[in-house]
């Protein structure tokens, strides 16, 4: 990006181009704030039924594992 003001005081120029770069710094850091915050709070709202279907998926685990144990012994000890 280039900027370019003048003005019959240079020094002022560059003071009015600082803080409008400034500015501008901190609505992009404002927006992305904004938007990391939206993404959070979505994630956050998926948590619980992510964590059900975690608890689900390891008790049909653990159910197999104790179904199927004897035979992969088995197998495994020829």
């Amino acid at each position: 990006i280039s900027l370019a003001y003048k003005d019959s005081d240079p020094k002022r120029a560059q003071e009015i181009l600082l803080e409008l770069m400034q500015a501008m710094v901190k609505l992009s850091s404002d927006i992305n704030t904004g938007r990391l915050k939206a993404i959070i709070g979505k994630i956050n709202e998926r948590i619980p039924q992510a964590r059900s279907e975690l608890q689900a998926a390891e008790k049909r685990l653990e159910q197999y594992d104790r179904r199927e144990r004897p035979a992969i012994l088995a197998a495994e000890n020829g």
